[in-house]
């Protein structure tokens, strides 16, 4: 097997890890199985006990999504553009985006599609699963925890959610079937109190994330799921709802709206009043009356518009994004638009004048020599313009490779910056960042840095990249923005294990949050280390802290990150195997950074047997943890 069909294979299981789920026993029969059990991962030494409905149905989509567009056929390049900036050897196909007449002339595209594409038909989706989070709300009477976010002003929805007077908690209950709720919780220091629980959701749904807005919490519930993945008939077809609640009392929530979108959630973002949801819809049956996606609002369902609909020069399956803007500014008189683009797509950066949607292109099936050889692998960006409301996808081009998370994007002065990981002529794994003008051009690059290794973290702070990849140490690389046509490669600095989340501590101090590796580069503990990034030409490793054979949620999710600036601390969850491997304890792990040294200054333990802890936030002096089956509890930090 190729060392890129591997990674893939890697990434795969990583994310059945990550969510703490066995392979499911309806994929017994797949091929792929024995590979995944094998693939060599990095991401964990041992695989936690299953994790109940809501992350196995979800993390089933969210990885087979990754499948389906790796096993798909080999991508068709329309419209090819060679452009060489800075004597470099880069390359961006831009596409032009095209409406259509008719929906006639949609069913057309659609049946070509779909006899080009027999994996696609099998209802697997492009699409990856994110729980996502909150903002200012509406009890600003002392500091409280907030979701962190990669943009300021772009909230994103999580599990949890932290008002400064309530908490509000997706979780599995045990004692009903590990059936899906909303729990309201009051916190009052050590003592909490249950306000109330929401469970009129959809029996077939998975409750997915949420938003809480001043008086109204929004939730994301993915229907159908299970049908989904068992077939592809016309009963499978996938969507998502939106629940809109007023929670003025709350004590007693009221469901006021409900918004269905067709296709799997993949992610959504809140903008001063207005939500963009995005999904990825693959069409699986051959009844032409649902090649287009639809909406519904309070039970009154339409087709997109034809009008609405749009595709790229020649898309490569089956499958649309949809991307929908629902304004909350007058409740009783809700606001919505919808635009669906016939591509596919997996992430999604977004900002208050831009979302980018982008999909990696390759094919799995060949070799990665094939595959630099016919220009196929590369990853598709959208550009989506959003204006109080309204949508337009503006641009569409191509990069080489593949990107890594939301963090590989950045948009500054009209440009964005992205950084993938990609395989050279010589079949060895490198890595680019690429500035991309308005009409994504590639307007200047550094490629082919860090051979051998990939991408793990990226965070762009003003005109600066800095980027971690790993195979056996941890490099962090500085890259100078400052002239976009001409980025420099400044400086590095080497550390073993790696950093999975890049977190600015001031301006010259960035902390990473990953993982430590052993002898044979597998993962056995958590890493927090501190750079100094002051002299860009020559980062400084000022320290690191391991907690052995310890795990995190915040290696691979930003948002199960606390930082507390009035206290100075941060926060994860955690969970941590004995030295035998033979039981582990969980809480969550609060460190400060003081005098350019990391201070783990409290290790809070929850007392339980059989307890995980998934998230950690704060009220005033007091920190809260919660447990994946909706337990809470409470310890104070002075």
């Amino acid at each position: 097997m190729k060392k890129q069909d591997m990674n893939y294979l890697t990434f795969i299981k990583r994310k059945f890890d990550e969510e703490n789920i066995e392979l499911p026993i309806e994929l017994e029969d797949i091929s792929i199985k024995p590979l995944l059990e094998n693939a060599g991962d990095s991401s964990a030494k041992v695989r936690f006990q299953a994790n109940k409905a809501i992350k196995a149905v979800v993390s089933i989509a969210a990885c087979f999504a990754i499948a389906a567009v790796s096993l798909t056929a080999a991508y068709p390049v329309a419209n090819q553009e060679f452009f060489n900036k800075n004597e470099q050897q880069d390359t961006a196909y831009v596409e032009h985006i095209k409406t259509f007449g008719s929906y006639d002339e949609i069913n057309s595209v659609i049946d070509d599609l779909k006899k080009n594409n027999s994996v696609i038909n099998k209802g697997l989706t492009d699409s990856f699963y994110y729980k996502s989070s909150v903002e200012d709300s509406a009890f600003p009477s002392h500091s409280y925890g907030k979701t962190y976010k990669q943009v300021d002003g772009v909230d994103e929805a999580d599990i949890i959610k932290n008002d400064g007077q309530y908490i509000y908690y997706i979780f599995c209950d045990a004692k009903d079937g590990y059936s899906q709720k909303i729990e309201i919780i009051r916190p009052d220091g050590k003592k909490t109190q249950k306000v109330c629980v929401i469970d009129d959701f959809d029996s077939k749904g998975t409750v997915c994330d949420m938003y809480v807005k001043d008086d109204f919490l929004i939730v994301n519930v993915i229907n159908n799921v299970n049908n989904f993945l068992k077939s592809g008939d016309d009963d499978s077809q996938s969507s998502f709802s939106i629940y809109i609640y007023n929670i003025s009392n709350r004590s007693s929530p009221r469901l006021v709206h409900q918004f269905t979108q067709s296709g799997f959630y993949n992610t959504s973002r809140l903008v001063g009043d207005i939500i963009y949801v995005v999904s990825d819809y693959y069409v699986c049956t051959d009844d032409s009356e649902k090649y287009v996606p639809y909406t519904e609002m309070n039970g009154k369902r339409q087709k997109v518009q034809i009008s609405d609909i749009a595709q790229i020069d020649q898309p490569s399956d089956a499958g649309y994004i949809v991307i929908s803007s629902i304004d909350i500014r007058n409740i009783t008189n809700i606001k919505t638009k919808t635009k669906a683009l016939l591509s596919g797509t997996s992430q999604i950066y977004c900002n208050d004048n831009h979302m980018f949607a982008a999909s990696y292109k390759g094919d799995m099936m060949q070799s990665d020599i094939e595959q630099e050889k016919n220009n196929e692998q590369k990853t598709q960006i959208v550009k989506i313009s959003l204006n109080n409301g309204n949508i337009e996808f503006s641009a569409s081009g191509y990069i080489d490779g593949f990107v890594n998370n939301q963090f590989s994007f950045d948009e500054k002065d009209g440009y964005l910056r992205v950084a993938s990981t990609s395989f050279n002529k010589k079949n060895v794994q490198t890595n680019n960042l690429y500035i991309l003008d308005r009409n994504l051009n590639v307007a200047g690059s550094v490629t082919g840095f860090a051979e051998k290794e990939s991408i793990q973290a990226v965070r762009f702070i003003k005109n600066k990249a800095y980027v971690v990849t790993y195979e056996n140490t941890d490099p962090l690389f500085v890259i100078d923005l400052s002239n976009p046509l001409k980025p420099v490669l400044e400086g590095d600095v080497e550390i073993t294990g790696f950093s999975s989340l890049l977190v600015p501590a001031d301006d010259d101090i960035l902390l990473g949050i990953g993982s430590s590796t052993d002898h044979d580069s597998s993962v056995d503990g958590i890493k927090l280390a501190l750079f100094d990034i002051s002299d860009s030409s020559s980062p400084k490793v000022l320290d690191s802290r391991v907690i052995k054979n310890g795990f995190s949620d915040a290696q691979y999710n930003h948002k199960a990150l606390i930082e507390n600036p009035d206290k100075g601390y941060y926060a994860i969850p955690y969970y941590k195997y004995n030295d035998e491997w033979s039981g582990f304890e969980t809480g969550a792990v609060v460190f400060e950074i003081k005098n350019n040294k990391i201070e783990v200054t409290d290790k809070f333990k929850i007392n339980e047997k059989e307890m995980y802890a998934q998230r950690c936030t704060y009220i005033g002096d007091y920190i809260y943890i919660l447990d994946e089956n909706g337990y809470i509890f409470s310890y104070e930090y002075q």
